[in-house]
């Protein structure tokens, strides 16, 4: 099994969600890993409260970087 079907299958990733980067900080103690995990632009996905589908949106992190 590679890294990446690892990190796919830990998390629990269905589509439309799909790993698109992963590495270990190497730097920090202890370890972190780093994901990124992101969807196509006008993917859906049913809500988790309602079951509904919900349009996946860009979404801005704490750090600024844009996600999608």
């Amino acid at each position: 099994m590679q890294s990446k079907e690892i990190f796919t299958r830990g998390p629990g990733l269905t589509p439309p969600w799909k790993l698109k980067d992963q590495r270990l900080e190497l730097d920090k103690n202890p370890h972190e890993p780093y994901l990124r995990i992101e969807a196509e632009r006008g993917s859906t996905y049913p809500c988790p409260e309602c079951g509904a589908s919900r349009l996946v949106r860009p979404t801005i992190l704490p750090n600024g970087r844009g996600v999608i």
